[in-house]
């Protein structure tokens, strides 16, 4: 298996934040998001920037980031709590 470029930006979701509007499901083109088991937005595994979609979150809970900012926006809102 390829390793992936780790300073390439990426779309996430914090599904902590989201609440489950579907918005960014709606507007993706790509199919890269995805609606998960519990009912809130996911996304696949990605390489990808998706700008329109971060613009359409009514709660900001899509981030587009690098693996290694992402992880560490996962561990300082741990943290946090």
């Amino acid at each position: 298996m390829a390793e992936r470029d780790i300073s390439k930006k990426r779309t996430y979701v914090n599904t902590d934040l989201c609440i489950a509007c579907g918005s960014c499901v709606m507007i993706d083109d790509s199919e890269t998001f995805f609606m998960d088991d519990d009912g809130f937005a996911n996304t696949k595994d990605n390489d990808l920037e998706i700008v329109e979609a971060q613009m359409v979150c009514p709660t900001a809970a899509i981030f587009i980031k690098t693996l290694e900012e992402f992880k560490e926006n996962r561990k300082s809102s741990a943290d946090d709590q």
